[in-house]
């Protein structure tokens, strides 16, 4: 899949998705590789404020809210 991803889980039932990364109208770069980067960071950059504010020692995701890849307001 050129610019996404095409995710299968086999079990009972089997799923598949297929989730394409499309930029906004306007975006001038050449290719998708900016976008990639931006949704590859935006989960870690809103893990940020969790992780600063947790207890000294080894955070895992079980200590932390869910973090998701939305932008913040």
């Amino acid at each position: 899949l050129k610019h996404g991803h095409d995710i299968q889980v086999f079990g009972v039932p089997n799923m598949r998705t297929v989730i394409h990364c499309l930029p906004h109208e306007g975006w001038d770069e050449d290719g998708f590789m900016g976008l990639g980067m931006i949704y590859t960071a935006m989960p870690v950059t809103n893990a940020v404020p969790y992780v600063v504010a947790a207890p000294p020692g080894i955070v895992t995701l079980a200590d932390l809210p869910v973090i998701t890849g939305r932008p913040s307001a």
